[in-house]
């Protein structure tokens, strides 16, 4: 098999192993709050998925082709492309359906193989046969409660943590358009557009590309024209690279290109995997695997996902577990030791006197979540108006596109409003998540003031009990927790501004998962079915009636968006609030521990110090060891990104 994650999952293995050695050191070292820090980084990483998002419109072959990766016909290649759910496609023992629904009250439900085939490509109806119309309709009905589709197999392309999603097809001024571009693209690991060789970039597909497409996905994107059986030469197959790659070196510089046949490769995986293939009774021709084209696309896609996007997925937790090691070992393991080698008058008293203190942290906590709650409200009413406000302006321009262009045919229309909406729409995408992140930014630094201050203030004093020779001004303490990126005098909300500035782009973080749960599907779901609506409306009087479709798409549209924005402003809100919990419960929970250790060393025989600081020595040997080591794979997983980008 060409497609392989090897490389990754031994990092991924090391990188756990690390994490192990850290979780069973900081347990011997009593230190609870890091026991728990580490075992949500080490959690997040074990949930980590490569997610691999295939595009395509309809008739492009886009089922064929995922089947042909999956090695197993596990979608239908048939479905009417109005009625397709999204689906996702992962690994599992033994094969189910299960189907999410739109409602959140109602469970998810476990359906039959064949049921999921006859809900993906129900039968059109016969018109004018009233029984077949309004079975049609209760199938469309169906489709428009579901809310995704999970599909468990056990497929070797998906056994090491990869999925699929298989997204509606689409055309243009179809909604789901943006959908894609905007939150599934961004959230994926990697995107395989597919292209039809028989009709070769569309208007419509060159629109997605050139005015949907995010400027920081262009890199996973993986262009595949199928059909390459259809071609009949080498020559013709030449033509059309030659015609894609001239056409989309615009748009995306290099691309990726790749010349594939899904329906052969197919086949010859069904074929190597035992089936007998027949054909009106006759035992079916394969094509050799190679001249698919397949095996090329599946290798420079694993190199990609294992090097480049490996890269990123480990190197966050690996960077988190060594500020931890670099806060213990250069902040409290001193203070430790400092408490142990000199002659501490009154150490337990201190210590009891200083417990107070932590009570008075966690108000300071609960008063800056209060006034966070405060300064969010304030800048809620600024975003959204400015956000409705911008709609308006949007779909005004797209209806303006449409009166200058009414005496065109609808087709032209169609298109030119979909080049002015666009790249519009992409815009105000990125300058809305831009203001969610610089809005929250500017609450968290309006109500956190204090809170840094006294957080910083109970560190201080605490190293001050043991005699900490030399401890910065208050204003450079400051200024340091708000920006400084060094391990032992990082911010308090550096955690959260990082995770604001990429959690459109993650699925794993706090803040990221408030924003996939904030409807990202349901609105692709509901858009492909407008899209059915919208269809359907053109075909019964196109010319005469486009602009009032137009309006009432729009203003669905419009209205979609303010409510979707509302949740995911909503969600950024509680996500973050969340996090100040628990970073301050992680602080008092800290100075706790080392409050605990400082009692214990109070009173011990001059034998006892010595073992205990024998025991610190090897301890921070350990951790240095441990140290040295997610170095060493950080700096392997930099040279493995740029020697993968290369391959």
């Amino acid at each position: 098999m060409t497609f392989t994650l090897e490389s990754f999952d031994r990092n991924k293995r090391e990188a756990i192993e690390q994490f192990d050695q850290l979780l069973l050191t900081y347990q011997d070292m009593g230190m609870a709050a890091e026991v728990a820090a580490i075992s949500e980084i080490k959690k997040q990483l074990l949930e980590e998925r490569f997610l691999i998002t295939v595009v395509g419109e309809f008739s492009r072959g886009k089922s064929m082709f995922i089947n042909a990766l999956l090695g197993k016909k596990v979608l239908p290649s048939n479905a009417v492309p109005t009625t397709t759910v999204l689906n996702i496609i992962e690994y599992a023992k033994d094969p189910y359906y299960r189907l999410h629904y739109l409602d959140p009250a109602r469970p998810s439900e476990i359906i039959s193989e064949k049921s999921f085939m006859e809900l993906v490509a129900p039968m059109e109806s016969i018109k004018g046969n009233t029984d077949s119309e309004l079975e049609y309709e209760r199938a469309l009905g169906k489709i428009k409660s579901i809310r995704h589709a999970e599909i468990g197999y056990p497929l070797e392309f998906c056994r090491h943590g990869v999925q699929l999603l298989d997204t509606p097809g689409t055309n243009e001024l179809d909604p789901v358009r943006e959908q894609i571009t905007n939150r599934i693209i961004p959230q994926s690991d990697a995107a395989i557009l597919i292209l039809s060789a028989v009709k070769i970039l569309s208007d419509s597909e060159m629109s997605f590309i050139r005015d949907r497409l995010l400027a920081s996905d262009i890199q996973k994107v993986f262009i595949v024209i199928n059909f390459k059986d259809q071609l009949g030469s080498k020559e013709n197959e030449e033509k059309i690279l030659a015609y894609a790659r001239t056409h989309l070196e615009s748009v995306l510089g290099n691309p990726r290109l790749y010349m594939v046949s899904a329906k052969e490769a197919l086949n010859a995986k069904r074929a190597a995997a035992g089936e007998t293939l027949v054909i009106r009774g006759r035992p079916m021709a394969t094509w050799p695997m190679n001249e698919t084209g397949l095996p090329e696309l599946e290798m420079e896609l694993s190199d990609f996902l294992q090097y480049d996007r490996g890269a990123v997925k480990l190197g966050k937790p690996v960077r988190q577990a060594l500020r931890s090691i670099a806060e213990i070992s250069d902040r409290q393991l001193k203070v430790e030791k400092r408490a142990l080698t000199r002659n501490i008058a009154n150490l337990k008293e201190k210590v009891q006197a200083f417990r107070p203190k932590l009570s008075k942290a966690v108000d300071s906590g609960n008063a800056a979540l209060r006034k966070f709650e405060q300064e969010m409200k304030k800048e809620e009413e600024s975003i959204f108006r400015w956000y409705e406000q911008e709609l308006q302006a949007l779909y005004a321009g797209g209806m303006a596109i449409f009166d200058v262009n009414r005496h065109r045919n609808t087709d032209f229309i169609n298109r030119a409003v979909e080049s002015e909406i666009a790249p519009r729409e992409r815009e105000l995408h990125l300058e809305r998540k831009q203001r969610i992140a610089d809005s929250v930014k500017a609450a968290l630094e309006r109500s956190g003031g204090e809170l840094i201050q006294m957080m910083q203030g109970l560190q201080t004093e605490l190293e001050e009990i043991v005699g900490q020779e030399e401890t910065p001004s208050a204003g450079k303490q400051e200024l340091a927790l708000l920006g400084n990126n060094s391990p032992q005098e990082s911010s308090f909300f550096e955690d959260i501004f990082n995770e604001l500035e990429t959690a459109w782009e993650s699925r794993t973080s706090v803040i990221a998962k408030a924003i996939i749960g904030t409807g990202m599907v349901l609105t692709a779901v509901a858009g492909s079915l407008a899209f059915l609506f919208n269809r359907l409306f053109r075909q019964e009087d196109p010319k005469e009636k486009l602009k009032k479709q137009l309006a009432e798409q729009f203003n669905q549209s419009r209205k979609a968006k303010i409510s979707g924005f509302d949740m995911e402003w909503n969600g950024v809100h509680q996500a973050v609030r969340e996090s100040i919990r628990k970073n301050v419960n992680h602080k008092v929970r800290q100075i706790e521990d080392q409050l605990r250790k400082l009692e214990t060393s109070a009173g011990l025989e001059q034998h006892e110090i010595e073992s205990k600081l024998d025991l610190l020595g090897r301890q921070e040997r350990k951790l240095q060891q441990i140290r040295t080591n997610l170095e060493k794979l950080v700096g392997g997983l930099s040279d493995s990104s740029r020697v993968g980008a290369k391959v």
